[in-house]
């Protein structure tokens, strides 16, 4: 009697071809996108503008007060940096500097 490698040779081919195409050197990650979608400028430093010590501040100076934004969020610092001062015409006289959360709009106390 003759082995013949035909019957066992096809029936370990078609397993070898139902495996392979599955077994890939390609990797699949999921990402995540990041979340970059900040409050509004005018919302953060209308945030630090109803903070009690700027109220308190601007009640009492002589000019004006003058908030401005110093540093946008960015990825690694998601936070305003906003910037209180007197306007004196010719200089500024600044008061203080504050961060705000560029998600939630909180003033963040330093």
């Amino acid at each position: 009697m003759c082995f013949s490698w035909r019957v066992p040779g096809l029936a370990i081919m078609i397993l070898m071809l139902s495996v392979l195409p599955s077994c890939t050197n390609i990797r699949e990650v999921e990402t995540s996108k990041v979340q970059t979608v900040y409050i509004a400028e005018n919302q953060a430093v209308s945030a630090v503008a109803k903070t009690p010590e700027v109220v308190e501040f601007a009640r009492h100076i002589k000019g004006n007060s003058i908030l401005q934004i110093e540093e946008l969020p960015n990825l690694d610092d998601p936070v305003y940096t906003i910037r209180v001062a007197e306007d004196r015409g010719d200089h500024l006289i600044y008061y203080h500097t504050y961060k705000v959360d560029a998600f939630t709009g909180e003033v963040l106390r330093n």
